[in-house]
């Protein structure tokens, strides 16, 4: 498991930075105070809103644009707030004390170094509400009031409303949820019988034997009948594979008495295991070329749909209904100022884990210029990380099951890698008799359909 970065660490805030539309979880603005004559009641009103709904961002020293898109060009020089003052105005509005992450610092824009200032909310473990009333007076002093005694703010979309009754019951819900976790973190779990799905597959069963030898011919590695049927691992002058019949099969190529073959059990005591793992890998590299997937230059493992249409969908059999997922599109990626083509993809591989192999799924993103060869690079990089921005667990485990789907679309019990490899068709699971923190069920990630990942369609 990866350790979350801290909130408000350099690699959070540049990943922030490089938005440019507000989100439930980001806001942009120019600048704050926490003077009592200032209009710091609008900031409370967001603080209260975010940290209800789940926890977000505030970013300092953007302007909006006619588009609705915001801008960065930096506070005024002489800005500055106190962390711990900001902390207790704050605290002077709310029926909770959270605590407030703050953060002043520089960017290059234009060529010129920009100040900035960023908050970072975290989500309530109680419903956080007003105890007194919130106002200000703008330029002309006429009094504004921006929220009263007891009232409780939610984001819906980009904004920050007052709650409604369903919107207080779920804030109630996802406060529960963070009391656990912070229960469970302390040593004090809940009781919550909760089963915890892995992305590993148990491989049920492989050859008996492996066999080796050497050939007379480098040019047989050539030929249609290896490359498209028979997996083969070659680290040096010895030839592996799990395929039975090669001796008939290359009768004129392998040098005379260097053919033997092993049980695998013992091929794999003998310390010999890696080359079994390369093989098995060899096996998922075949099968999928069959169900026509490529893979990544570079990684091997990798695989994705290819396509030269605009988008590409595939049908699968989800958890609950017959539906169709986009996989590729081609699209303008203003980062990178051309037109790619994004992919959904997979790293597909075995390793073993204590004695027992195991088949590992692990979704991604890749992109491509022609929809065939992927294309890497550190800018490349960060495009991949803003496409998969807001991915949740449930969501994760559906893309792990869409991709075995596309392995196994008849769905036994069990899936094969070309009949040599037997695989466990449900992922290893867990039962845990104590609760984790559980993915937010936002309305909002479903509707957008700016969120590649997401986008399904029901068949009737």
């Amino acid at each position: 498991m990866e350790a979350s970065p801290e909130p408000l660490s350099d690699i959070v805030i540049d990943f922030l930075m490089e938005k440019s539309r507000e989100t439930a979880e980001l806001d942009f603005k120019y600048i704050f105070n926490i003077s009592k004559k200032s209009d710091f009641a609008t900031i409370v009103k967001d603080v209260f809103a975010f940290s209800n709904y789940g926890g977000g961002h505030m970013l300092f020293g953007f302007f909006e644009k006619e588009t609705g898109s915001y801008e960065a060009r930096g506070l005024p020089e002489n800005f500055h707030v106190d962390q711990a003052d900001l902390q207790q105005t704050f605290n002077s509005y709310s029926s909770d004390p959270i605590t407030l992450g703050y953060r002043e610092f520089e960017r290059e824009i234009d060529d010129k170094k920009k100040k900035f200032a960023a908050i970072y909310i975290p989500p309530s473990y109680k419903i956080l509400k007003a105890i007194k009333t919130g106002t200000y007076k703008d330029n002309k002093r006429k009094t504004h009031t921006v929220f009263s005694k007891g009232d409780i703010f939610y984001r819906r979309g980009t904004q920050s409303i007052k709650a409604s009754y369903e919107e207080i019951k779920y804030i109630e819900k996802r406060a529960t949820e963070k009391l656990k976790e912070i229960a469970l973190l302390s040593g004090e779990p809940d009781n919550i019988n909760e089963n915890l799905y892995s992305n590993l597959f148990l491989m049920k069963n492989m050859p008996n034997n492996i066999y080796y030898f050497k050939v007379n011919d480098e040019n047989i590695f050539n030929a249609k009948i290896l490359t498209s049927n028979v997996s083969y691992y070659k680290p040096g002058d010895i030839i592996y594979t799990f395929y039975d019949k090669v001796k008939d099969l290359l009768k004129d190529n392998i040098i005379d008495n260097s053919y033997n073959f092993e049980d695998i059990n013992n091929f794999i005591k003998n310390g010999k295991e890696n080359i079994i793992t390369a093989l098995m890998n060899k096996e998922i590299l075949i099968h999928n070329k069959k169900i026509g997937l490529n893979n990544d230059w570079r990684d091997q493992q990798t695989f994705f749909f290819p396509t030269d249409k605009h988008e590409l969908r595939k049908s699968w059999q989800s958890r609950y209904k017959k539906s169709t997922r986009l996989v590729a599109q081609r699209i303008y990626i203003s980062q990178l100022e051309r037109a790619l083509f994004w992919h959904l993809a997979a790293d597909m591989r075995f390793f073993k884990i204590g004695e027992n192999y195991v088949f590992n799924i692990l979704p991604k993103i890749i992109l491509t210029n022609d929809g065939y060869d992927v294309i890497h690079g550190f800018k490349e990089g960060r495009v991949i990380t803003s496409l998969s921005y807001n991915e949740f667990n449930n969501k994760f485990l559906n893309h792990i099951l869409f991709w075995r789907y596309q392995i196994n679309p008849d769905h036994n019990d069990t899936f094969s890698f070309n009949n040599r490899i037997v695989v466990d068709n449900d992922p290893i699971s867990i039962n845990l008799l104590f609760g984790i923190k559980s993915d937010r069920p936002s309305q909002e990630f479903k509707d957008r359909k700016s969120e590649l990942y997401f986008i399904e369609e029901e068949i009737e």
